[in-house]
């Protein structure tokens, strides 16, 4: 007797191959893939192909759903809440290097204690990256997100109504915890919801509304604090996060993290809500999903697979971050102690004049060029390439900064500076939730954002410790050595990421569970070849306990068992039924 052909195997996981699993596994490119002889297929091709394989294997990834429902109101939406959100974290971030220079008139501060107030703030965000990217990994991105948005609202008020420089210290500690524990989260959600085409302008959305943040407050502060104070001032910056702490809970799960988290049915439910908002049909068949049983584990990120981009990521955004913050707090002195004039104190410092708020304003609308920077380079040149580019020529930028040969031209170096500064780090953020899986992604997210915090209280002791009381010049020396070690951080980035979707687990995790449906494929399988299987071949297995042994070769088979039916007496109507009787056999 023939032996049976082998068994089909179980069905791939998406986009994932049936073969062997590598590290790079998730690496399937949604933007171009492969026709083979037929060259590459475009987006629209690849999407109806993945839609005809869901419907061939009757189920469906997050990877493949979000992909067939696309980019729609929903999304936009939601990009424009959590582009509010990302504004009311640039307008309390900015809000002190504003308002820093009359506080310090009236509480009569040293340079020193004037930088501990913005330092501060970023100092206590350390742990709260740390924690909320804990929380969020273990517990969901929903509950840190509206956690978050209420402290910052509430102890933003409540930093307008204090009256002492350590009440306002101890105020805006909290808000720098409460501004850690969800600056990351947002660009994860964003990434997390988004189709990969679509991926870098979402990111891009949020951060538009960082740049108006920092418009908003310089408006507000023109207006409002040489009239009405600084209380005033604060109180216009809490208005944004007031707002956001009233919509931020109608906000959704993360799909990612409810398939990770053992949750397929709420993932179902969210991508109907998205797929009914947008006007889309919903994918047939069910949900794939592989719990991860062990996220949020801070020390899963320095694995060895991770361990040379997570670092390569810290010194990227803890010298980035640097640059940046240092053209924010750099500026309003270059221009109220005339840098380009010998950097003396003009006669009234407390307060910034109109033409200063004005440069301000410039300023910070040139950061604006940051967004089609941003995405322009990372889709054109990819994020690695595009970082290291941006890298480069904003250190030239640095280099210039120093030579002031008039203010028109140290406003546009300070303004281009800044500008590809973001884009900068712009571009190290949309990289990170990329590398990362789902199971560390907030947590690692979180903790390569401290670095962002020590980068900037750094910077402020720069720019206040060493160029306004000690020399310029070092100060500028100092912003050349973190620009430096900006370009370098780039060689070691890893894998390239535009257009691949999200990994989700480990693939021990995935090969686990695939081996154990294979086998369960294998043995069902084997049951239905000659018997079950498990003996000789051509040989029938015993039958199993209760059930009685098929007759000896040549006897016919026993009749059907007694059963019960209904009788349907002669001349009765369709509807009617006799009295139940047994049935006697043949």
């Amino acid at each position: 007797m023939n032996d049976p052909p082998p068994p089909p195997p179980p069905p791939p996981c998406g986009d994932m191959e049936s073969g062997a699993l590598s590290r790079d596994f998730p690496t399937q490119n949604y933007n171009t893939l492969d026709e083979g002889a037929g060259g590459k297929q475009t987006v629209k091709q690849a999407r109806a192909e993945r839609l005809a394989r869901i419907k061939a294997k009757g189920s469906y990834t997050v990877d493949e759903v979000v992909e067939y429902i696309g980019m729609g109101p929903y999304h936009w939406i939601w990009m424009s809440f959590f582009g509010v959100s990302s504004m009311a974290q640039a307008v309390e971030i900015t809000l002190s290097s504003i308002i820093i220079t009359e506080l310090g008139c009236i509480w009569d501060l040293s340079s020193l204690e004037e930088v501990l107030i913005p330092a501060l703030t970023l100092l206590m965000s350390v742990p709260g990256d740390i924690v909320g990217g804990i929380l969020a990994d273990t517990y969901g991105r929903y509950p840190v997100l509206v956690g978050g948005q209420i402290i910052i609202s509430v102890f933003g008020v409540l930093s307008a109504c204090v009256s002492t420089y350590a009440e306002y210290l101890i105020i805006r500690s909290i808000v720098g915890f409460g501004f850690g524990l969800i600056v990351f989260l947002i660009i994860v959600q964003v990434a997390e919801i988004c189709p990969t085409d679509y991926r870098a302008t979402a990111v891009a959305i949020t951060f538009v509304f960082w740049t108006l943040g920092n418009q908003y407050i310089i408006l507000g502060a023109y207006w409002l604090q040489s009239s009405y104070g600084w209380r005033y001032v604060v109180l216009w910056a809490a208005l944004p996060c007031i707002i956001m702490m009233f919509i931020q809970p109608f906000a959704d799960e993360s799909p990612k993290y409810c398939i990770i988290s053992g949750d397929p049915d709420k993932a179902v439910r969210i991508f109907n809500k998205v797929a009914k908002f947008n006007k889309v049909e919903m994918c047939p068949g069910y949900l794939e999903s592989y719990q991860e049983t062990r996220r949020g584990k801070l020390m899963d990120m320095f694995e060895p697979q991770f361990l040379t981009v997570s670092l390569a990521l810290i010194l990227a955004v803890f010298a980035g971050n640097f640059i940046y913050y240092g053209a924010i707090y750099a500026e309003p002195l270059l221009l109220q102690y005339a840098y380009c004039d010998g950097g003396n104190a003009t006669a009234d410092s407390c307060l910034m004049t109109d033409s200063e708020f004005l440069w301000d304003f410039v300023i910070c609308a040139g950061e604006f060029l940051s967004i089609p920077i941003f995405i322009f380079s990372s889709e054109w040149l990819g994020r690695v390439r595009a970082a290291l580019v941006v890298s480069s020529v904003m250190m030239l930028f640095v280099i210039a900064c120093e030579y002031c040969i008039d203010y028109a031209v140290l406003i546009v170096e300070l303004t281009m500076e800044r500008s590809l500064a973001n884009a900068f780090l712009l571009l190290v953020y949309i990289y990170t939730p990329e590398f990362y899986p789902t199971y560390i992604r907030s947590v690692a997210f979180g903790f390569i954002m401290t670095f962002s915090a020590w980068g900037g209280i750094l910077s402020m002791i720069n720019v206040y410790c060493v160029g306004l009381d000690t020399s310029w010049m070092a100060m500028w020396y100092v912003f050349w050595l973190f620009g430096f070690m900006v370009v370098a951080s780039t060689f070691w980035f890893g894998r390239e990421t535009v257009g691949v979707r999200l990994e989700d687990n480990r693939p021990e995790t995935v090969m686990s569970i695939r081996s154990s449906r294979a086998s369960n494929v294998h043995s069902r399988a084997g049951n239905l070849e000659e018997g079950g299987g498990g003996g000789p071949p051509g040989v029938p297995p015993p039958p199993p306990p209760g059930v009685p042994p098929p007759p000896p070769p040549g006897v016919p088979p026993p009749g059907p068992a007694p059963r019960l039916y209904p009788k349907v007496s002669p001349g009765s109507s369709p509807g009617e039924r006799s009295p139940i009787v047994k049935n006697e056999g043949r």
